[in-house]
């Protein structure tokens, strides 16, 4: 039987949904979500008590994101999707864990269209290192936390999204990602 399973394929897109490419949407979906879903369904289907799953969605699944609606909605998806898994498989004894990371440094932001922005200077929140977000979301996995957010900057960024005014939340985020 299979133990663990890591999700972590994903891409985003920047720019004015009105501009941008509804195939490359429309994959991005698939990859993010759908093929999530998926993954999860076969090894849930083989895997035995003890069986872990480690989900990657973003501390955008938080938060509205526009100019990249899209991924964020698609990590929206994957939170709420891998809490909602968590209990279920709670009585087959099957973990479910998700990473949020924030601004990580990686070749994900050429591809979203980011590199250079203020999402990835360190503008409004630190860009974390990837070997860091790694450490980090082993360690919480590994101790069975549901929900798992390195960085003391992005718990507090995640946590006030919750108390701040919905039109606010929107107005920083598209300050942030235009």
């Amino acid at each position: 039987h299979l133990d663990i399973l890591v999700n972590n394929a994903g891409f985003g897109l920047h720019g004015n949904f009105l501009d941008t490419d509804l195939k490359t949407e429309l994959n991005m979906i698939q990859l993010n979500i759908t093929s999530v879903v998926e993954l999860c369904k076969l090894f849930c289907q083989q895997a035995g008590p003890g069986a872990r799953i480690l989900n990657v969605a973003s501390t955008g699944a938080v938060q509205p994101g526009p100019f990249m609606n899209i991924y964020y909605s698609s990590k929206a998806f994957i939170l709420s999707f891998s809490e909602s898994l968590r209990e279920e498989l709670a009585r087959q004894k099957i973990q479910v864990s998700v990473l949020c990371p924030g601004p990580v440094s990686t070749p994900f932001h050429d591809r979203a269209g980011t590199a250079g922005s203020g999402l990835t200077k360190g503008t409004f929140l630190p860009v974390l290192d990837a070997e860091t977000v790694a450490k980090v979301g082993y360690e919480s996995f590994q101790k069975g936390k549901a929900v798992i957010i390195p960085g003391l900057v992005n718990k507090i960024q995640v946590q006030s999204v919750r108390f701040s005014p919905r039109f606010l939340v929107r107005k920083i985020a598209s300050s942030i990602l235009r």
